[in-house]
């Protein structure tokens, strides 16, 4: 069994890329699973015992469904990936591929401003768990962290083959090739059922794409300041050529 870890800047993405692998019946992933304990996670955390019966010192998201499904998966036989998805894993890419050698990673990046948008929705909304203060201004500090974490890790050629960059504007507006580089990276032939999930997750994406941002003009000038344009477009060389 292999090891697969989805990181990124948060608001990018992950969630709904891990919805649709879990939807393959040889991919079983946690929904931030070790949230609380990503740096000091080990294959130990992996086992049947543990990974399927999520405690409070490790994540705030217990979801038994999820884990009753996936311990089902999991029993049948025949998963190749086990993993789970945390954003800020991307600040531990090093760290992951040493605990797990030849781990693969899948690495979020969207457009700064959406990122932005959706960090003042959550901190605006006040039945939302997220931090007031976690507004566009804290969004910048993320999204600039996180590619520079990627950055660094790819730098060493060793590490790139590990590393695959998901651009959300391009996958979430349905680019079937882009899924199929995607399963290529994980050395899976990619099924059908896949791609028809892949279409639902993505019927919407016209609609998502013209959604007004949450934000105002002096916020939208202090992150187009603040962006660094060089990091984004290294970043972004990394992801798929388009056909």
């Amino acid at each position: 069994m292999r090891y697969l870890f989805i990181a990124g800047c948060g608001r990018s993405g992950t969630t709904a890329l891990v919805h649709l692998l879990n939807a393959d019946h040889r991919i079983i992933l946690g929904e931030e699973r070790f949230k609380f304990a990503m740096d000091s996670i080990t294959p130990d955390h992996f086992t049947e015992e543990h990974f399927f019966n999520p405690i409070p010192e490790e994540t705030n998201l217990p979801r038994p469904a999820l884990y009753e499904r996936l311990h089902e998966r999991y029993r049948k036989g025949g998963i190749v990936y086990i993993g789970d998805k945390v954003p800020r894993y991307a600040y531990r890419l090093l760290y992951l591929d040493k605990m797990f050698p030849g781990c693969k990673i899948l690495f979020l990046l969207r457009d700064l401003d959406a990122v932005a948008s959706s960090f003042n929705v959550r901190a605006a909304d006040a039945d939302d768990e997220w931090y007031p203060e976690s507004d566009y201004r804290e969004a910048i500090k993320h999204w600039h962290n996180s590619m520079i974490h990627m950055r660094n890790f790819v730098a060493r050629e060793d590490k790139r083959r590990h590393l695959f960059a998901v651009q959300y504007e391009r996958f979430y507006a349905w680019e079937e090739s882009y899924l199929e580089a995607l399963y290529r990276f994980l050395d899976l032939e990619l099924p059908p059922y896949i791609v028809e999930e892949y279409k639902k997750l993505t019927a919407d994406w016209e609609k998502r794409k013209n959604k007004p941002l949450a934000l105002d003009k002096s916020m939208k000038e202090f992150l187009d300041a603040g962006k660094d344009r060089e990091l984004e477009e290294f970043c972004l060389s990394l992801c798929p050529a388009k056909p």
